[in-house]
């Protein structure tokens, strides 16, 4: 090959980016390798992890001077002399074990491993709290239960049937308790020759056999209406009283108060308190004692009132009248705003049990059906079931499934998608329907027609799968006591210091675990087990090196350990949850199960400055002491919960204390550890 200049040129330029790219690779790796950590050899874990469920989690010393758990050449965390697992004490919960664990829980954010420290810096893996494995103590002990079969139910279309057994009449309004087990229907209305005139009937197995109720009379009625439970029911006549029943029907009270007028539609609240009632060329009138009084709303003047719905607590009401618009109100009638369009011969109106999600029938020939998402201030006009006349519509309680019935011969239409596209029922052939009711889920209906009474239930098929033996090392109760020490936004670090910082996971019952008070430091070759004024241990694991049972080490308790007390709550002296209990105020609030509070009777309250009113103990001081609101004194600060209305926080009677600035994280609200933390649990 012939050796020219352009050669020389281009070879030196490709040893000239080789030489850049060895530099740059360098630059770029040694990071990567200042990053990695080498264990803390010979050093070991001291000071105090806390938990809002069970409190201090110590590190402490043992019988040797170490402390419990050290860091191996691996990053492994095992005992003092690196023989065998470390541990952790908990007064609450007890030994808490790093190492020598075995059926770890299955996670996809936590290695399956023992707690090591990494490379960078953090320890990952799984610590167990013993009391939550079978034998107590982390002793591998298991047990085979088997769990109960897994029962799967398969939803299938709705079967209608007549029921005969109320015989043929003219159904003028049907309604259901909320498990569509109770059934009232009315047998009213007017046809071609006049007034109808009939009874009451109820059904309490879904319609399957019926009851003539006869104490209210045989009478031209209008509408009935029933309490979410079945047994309040109200019933409207034309030309006559409003009629209430307490007892599912068997026995009615005619309600004279609001007069004897041509009363069309009412409506109840889901316990019967809140009633509403229109008439026909009057007033709207409302009750919220159960019918026995009643307000005449006067505020929209007197209409042909044709219909009313109202949300399950009886606050927002939907009234529509003949050929005009549907009016809406959110003061339970005291005043009304106009909705819909104008001029449908709106017949029937139903609610979700927000009052959000109604649903309304235009009965003209060449009618269509309407909904509304927000409360009525908007409708759409729902084409998909075609132009029917209407007769009457109703709703499930979150208002997906809708149903609606023609009148005059026609199908029933049901939609589970709020309106949004219909089917039509033809099992059922063609009816001339009146009324219609729906269960709160919408999986049972009833129908009233010029003939029977025609029900529907969802048919529903259920399958039994058994389930295989499993092998457990767990409390039969669930509680397993896996602590997870890394996960998805979680993790124990070391800084430069060598303190740690973050947080564990130690599921519901443990909560979070803050390492903030733990640092990695030398031996304590002084430590020794002692008996005063020291953190006393049980029970400790054979062969751990830990102070016998008794016994303490030479680590005191930190400053503000000692003004919490602590319940844990369990059988056969397990603990199952731990609370940090703050003492209850004396003769104020007592504890129990887990709560404060407040007393039964008056002499249960403190004699100085406090009242009893309405079943509770009044703080009614205006001038607190210093000890009514003095939390702790670290030497350098005092820090004090909040007052509120001037009246005094006691210890114990608040759930949340007031940081100060400047000292504290004013950022959260609850004083822990000497810094402002946010609970995971109410702490008493």
């Amino acid at each position: 090959m012939k050796i020219t200049h352009k050669n020389v040129f281009a070879f030196l330029a490709f040893s000239f980016v080789i030489l850049l790219a060895g530099y740059f690779s360098n630059i770029y790796i040694s990071p990567a390798k200042a990053q990695t950590q080498t264990p803390p050899t010979n050093k070991y874990l001291t000071g105090y992890a806390w938990s809002d469920n069970i409190g201090w989690i110590s590190f402490a010393t043992s019988t040797n001077g170490g402390n419990l758990i050290t860091i191996d050449s691996t990053g492994a965390l095992k005992n003092a002399d690196g023989t065998g697992p470390g541990y952790a004490w908990s007064d609450n919960v007890g030994w808490i074990k790093f190492g020598g664990l075995s059926r770890f829980p299955t996670s996809t954010v936590t290695i399956a491993s023992d707690a090591v420290y990494n490379s960078s810096g953090a320890i990952t893996g799984w610590a167990r709290a013993c009391a939550g494995t079978f034998d107590g103590v982390c002793g591998g002990g298991t047990y085979t239960y088997t769990p109960p079969p897994v029962v799967s139910t398969t939803t299938g279309p709705l079967v209608w049937i007549q029921s005969a057994s109320a015989g043929s009449r003219y159904w003028r309004s049907i309604t259901s308790s909320s498990d569509g087990v109770k059934l009232a229907a009315v047998v009213g209305g007017t046809n071609t020759g006049g007034p109808i005139y009939g009874y009451i009937y109820t059904s309490t197995d879904s319609g399957v056999t019926w009851t003539e109720r006869t104490s209210a009379g045989n009478r031209s009625w209008q509408s009935i209406t029933s309490s979410s439970d079945g047994t309040k029911l109200v019933a409207v006549t034309n030309n006559d009283y409003i009629y209430t029943s307490t007892d599912s029907g068997a026995t009615w009270t005619a309600q004279t108060s609001a007069g004897n007028r041509s009363w069309k539609s009412i409506t109840s609240s889901s316990d019967g308190t809140r009633l509403a009632a229109t008439t026909y060329g009057e007033y709207i009138y409302t009750s919220t004692d159960s019918g026995a009084t009643w307000t005449q709303r006067t505020s929209m003047g007197r209409n042909y009132w044709w219909t009313i719905t109202s949300s399950s607590d009886g606050t927002k009401l939907s009234v529509a009248t003949w050929g005009q618009y549907i009016y809406t109100s959110s003061d339970s009638g005291a005043t009304w705003t106009t909705g819909s369009p104008y001029g449908p011969y709106w017949i029937s109106v139903a609610s979700d049990s927000s009052g959000n999600k109604l649903i309304a029938a235009d009965n003209n020939s060449s009618g269509y059906i309407y909904t509304s998402t927000n409360g009525g201030a908007n409708w759409i006009q729902r084409t998909s079931a075609g132009a029917h006349s209407w007769r009457a519509v109703t709703s499930s309680s979150d208002g997906t499934k809708l149903a609606a019935i023609v009148y005059g011969g026609g199908y029933i239409y049901l939609s589970t998608d709020s309106g949004a596209t219909w089917t039509a029922q033809t099992s059922a052939g063609s009816l001339s329907g009146q009324s219609i009711t729906s269960s709160s889920d919408g999986n049972k209906l009833a129908v009233g027609t010029d003939g029977y009474i025609w029900t529907a239930a969802t048919s529903i098929s259920t399958t039994t799968t058994p389930q295989s033996p499993i092998v457990s090392d767990s409390r039969a109760d669930g509680w397993d006591g896996w602590i997870s020490l890394s996960g998805n936004g979680y993790s124990v670090v070391k800084n430069s210091s060598n303190n740690l910082s973050g947080y564990a996971w130690g599921s519901d019952v443990l909560g979070w675990i803050d390492f903030s008070g733990v640092s990695i430091n030398d031996v304590n070759t002084s430590g020794v087990c002692g008996s005063s004024n020291l953190q006393s241990f049980s029970s400790a694991p054979s062969g751990s090196g830990l102070c016998s049972t008794g016994q303490a080490s030479s680590v005191a308790n930190p400053p503000e350990y000692t003004t919490y007390t602590w319940s844990c709550l369990g059988t056969n002296g397990v603990s199952d949850l731990c609370h940090a209990q703050r003492t209850c105020n004396p003769n104020t609030i007592n504890y129990m199960n887990g709560t404060c509070f407040n007393p039964a009777v008056a002499s249960e309250c403190p004699t100085n400055g406090f009242t009893f009113v309405n079943g509770q103990c009044v703080d009614s001081r205006t001038t607190c002491t210093l000890d009514d609101v003095k939390l702790a004194n670290n030497g350098t600060s005092t820090f004090y919960k909040s007052r509120v209305s001037n009246n005094c926080t006691v210890e114990g009677m608040s759930a949340t204390r007031t940081c100060t600035a400047g000292t504290l994280d004013s950022t959260n609200s609850v004083y822990k550890y000497k810094k402002c933390v946010s609970p995971k649990y109410k702490e008493f």
